[in-house]
């Protein structure tokens, strides 16, 4: 535990660096710490993206009938994907796309923990914390848990690069899983 405090403690002079040296990374910073003191143009894709969480409630508005994305969302086929499926799914489809990631992830790290060599178990956890962690961003994003990035939702989001990669990883991962079997 003394180690990882350690970690923390050099790493933060190295983070606060990386954040103060752009701009617009200190003003998603700042937007985020205190919102309520941030221009109204600082918080509209967050705030956005909240409305469009809470249109959905528990059933959603149907599929393809979402308001958010017509304009008011920026980026809602990427950056903020899950919020335009939290408002046309609702809470239903969120729960849903969670608990999917979720079993990914969960098998990712079990063909880890049985893969032959060790080299197989570090590419198998490597990969489902790759996915997770772009999973866990991405919703944390759309909720206002933490200050927007840009990451897109594996398998979701439009972009080719994104889907090219986690597409790859997962057949990566599945060869691994394969791998296993065959010895």
């Amino acid at each position: 535990m003394g180690g990882v405090a350690a970690v923390a403690v050099l790493a933060t002079p190295i983070l606060f660096g990386a954040v103060a040296s752009a701009q617009y990374r200190l003003a998603r910073v700042v937007t985020f710490l205190n919102p309520g003191s941030a221009p109204s143009e600082a918080t509209w894709q967050v705030h956005q993206s909240l409305v469009g969480m809470g249109a959905g409630r528990l059933f959603g508005v149907g599929l393809g009938q979402g308001q958010q994305k017509l304009g008011y969302l920026p980026y809602a086929y990427s950056d903020f994907i899950f919020s335009t499926i939290g408002e046309e799914w609702g809470f239903l489809g969120v729960i849903a796309i969670a608990l999917l990631f979720g079993t990914f992830v969960w098998l990712g790290f079990r063909i880890a923990r049985h893969a032959s060599d060790p080299f197989g178990q570090l590419l198998a956890t490597g990969i489902s914390v790759m996915i997770g962690l772009s999973v866990v961003l991405h919703l944390g994003v759309s909720l206002a848990v933490i200050p927007a990035t840009g990451v897109t939702l594996p398998f979701m989001s439009y972009g080719r690069s994104s889907l090219i990669v986690a597409l790859a990883a997962t057949g990566v991962l599945a060869s691994v899983g394969r791998a296993r079997r065959v010895q």
